[in-house]
Formats: C-alpha cells, sequence, structure tokens
C-alpha cells in the first residue's frame, strides 16, 4: 500500500462516529489508480485533477464541446476515459 492509500486510511479513520458520507477533491498529484482504487474502496465519491498527458489531450480534442451556461468557462465537455494502468474508465469532465 503506497503513501497516498495510507493517506487517505488515517484521514478515513480519524473521522468520528456518525460520518456517512465522505467526498474527496484532490489535485494532480493524486491522478494516479492507487489513489483512485482507495477511493473507491472506502466508497467515496471524488474529483481529481487530471494530468494532461497526449493521450488524454487527443480525448478533449475529439469531445462534443457545449456551452458553460453556470460556469465562467467558454465551454464544457464530458467523456468515458481509461488512462494508462488504471482497471476501467471513467468519467471526465473538461471546462475551457
Amino acid at each position: 500500500m503506497g503513501r497516498r492509500s495510507l493517506g487517505l486510511e488515517s484521514a478515513c479513520a480519524a473521522l468520528p462516529a456518525g460520518v456517512e458520507i465522505i467526498y474527496a477533491r484532490a489535485d494532480s498529484g493524486f491522478y494516479c489508480w492507487e489513489a483512485v482504487e482507495s477511493y473507491e474502496k472506502h466508497p467515496c465519491p471524488f474529483i481529481i485533477s487530471a494530468r494532461k498527458t497526449p493521450r488524454w489531450v487527443e480525448e478533449l480534442k475529439a469531445a462534443a464541446w457545449k456551452p458553460s451556461p453556470r460556469t465562467d468557462a467558454d465551454g464544457e465537455c464530458e467523456f468515458r476515459y481509461q488512462p494508462e494502468g488504471w482497471g476501467r474508465a471513467y468519467r471526465f469532465l473538461a471546462r475551457r
């Protein structure tokens, strides 16, 4: 078990009794399969900032962009993508 999953384990262990749902938001330093596995183990809905790999950027270019009326972004898109080494595909959201 790596540092990222140990951090989540200790954070969950420190929560007071009665906490039913944990939400996680992480920067791109946690953009790895190990962290995703930890979030799913608990289960914990999560958002992680993605790293702009060449494959990921190609997905962005091919995505269907639409207006983003509830934000100050020029547009937004959503697509399913499986990063290399991850166990399955996940939903990705992007804004520009």
